[in-house]
């Protein structure tokens, strides 16, 4: 995935910027040498936790009726990082490197 503000900007300021930076975490997992991948997916598990935690505060914030949705596919999110964390520790690199995809 390559940012375009042509497709993915949204018009909130600081919410575009947050899926920017997201964009390039993801471009790095799959690219990440195997000695510095467990570092490279911790920084998406970070970004990840500060931009949904955002995102949700956000919403709340605006009234944003089906909020609770999109939080729990967000709670879904950081449970499949934290699988991959788990397979990485285990030494099993691969699955990590396929996340980037189905992210």
């Amino acid at each position: 995935m390559v940012w375009g503000d042509e497709i993915l900007l949204l018009g909130h300021a600081t919410m575009d910027h947050l899926h920017e930076d997201f964009v390039v975490c993801l471009g790095d997992l799959p690219l990440a040498p195997d000695e510095i991948l467990p570092g490279v997916l911790d920084a998406m598990i970070e970004h990840l936790s500060v931009h949904f935690g955002d995102e949700d505060r956000w919403r709340e914030e605006a009234g944003f009726l089906p909020r609770q949705c999109h939080m729990d596919e967000h709670g879904a999110v950081l449970q499949s990082t934290a699988e991959e964390r788990f397979r990485l520790q285990q030494g099993d690199m691969l699955p990590c490197r396929r996340f980037a995809d189905a992210l």
